[in-house]
């Protein structure tokens, strides 16, 4: 996330409040893709964002911001996902809406959080795919199942990247190639190693010789290249 939201989420509190709306029901939403990739390939944000809207309307609930992103849930660390949570706390927020366990965590340590301001700061999270709320009064089979979908969205994540690492070994081993040729060169199925490629090693060398002379930026070498048809 480039843009400061503060000012936005301070301004919107405001106004609310000045029109006494029930803080009760104010909510951050949060939307996450964890590639460009994915993006395309049907978990759209903006399809979350859409849901999320829906899903206020709904239940009463009003929505400050909504906090779209491009960042892998895996590890902890999330710049984003940290931001809501300090904001959160900061203007005392106490909802916030995902579309299921998956999009809030993959990693053991952001669930952890997510849970202790639950219990502690009367912190409700909603999941409108499955339409959950964890709440302080949540029974302790609801957390059950809270935690139980948080553990599969974390085993499925390491499951992936497990089965990712072992197929590019297994290659690797068989001196295949485990990943996509970088640009300029091709993979020899009869020497099992990468090889240049006669086709694009032409514009390789204009790249690398142009961009050495140090007479040209990136750019000014990017519309040399694309000026002679690449």
């Amino acid at each position: 996330m480039t843009e400061n939201i503060e000012p936005k989420i301070i301004e919107s509190l405001q106004t609310l409040r000045k029109n006494g709306e029930n803080s009760d029901l104010f909510a951050l939403s949060y939307a996450r893709v964890s590639s460009d990739r994915q993006e395309k390939k049907g978990h759209s944000r903006d399809d979350q964002v859409a849901e999320a809207i829906e899903y206020a309307k709904r239940t009463g609930l009003i929505i400050i911001h909504t906090i779209a992103t491009t960042e892998s849930a895996w590890s902890d660390g999330r710049e984003d996902f940290n931001l809501m949570i300090d904001y959160a706390k900061k203007y005392g927020i106490k909802n916030l809406i995902f579309k299921n366990y998956d999009r809030l965590s993959r990693n053991q340590l952001d669930w952890g959080i997510v849970l202790k301001m639950i219990k502690n700061d009367g912190l409700k999270v909603h999941f409108f795919e499955q339409n959950i709320v964890l709440s302080e009064k949540s029974t302790a089979e609801e957390f059950l199942m809270g935690n139980i979908g948080a553990s599969m969205a974390y085993f499925w994540s390491n499951k992936i990247s497990q089965s990712v690492k072992a197929s590019a070994l297994n290659k690797a081993v068989k001196r295949g190639s485990p990943y996509k040729c970088p640009m300029g060169y091709r993979w020899s199925h009869e020497k099992s190693e990468y090889e240049k490629d006669p086709e694009f090693q032409p514009v390789i060398e204009m790249i690398f010789d142009l961009y050495d002379s140090g007479k040209y930026s990136m750019v000014e070498v990017t519309e040399i290249v694309n000026s002679h048809g690449y």
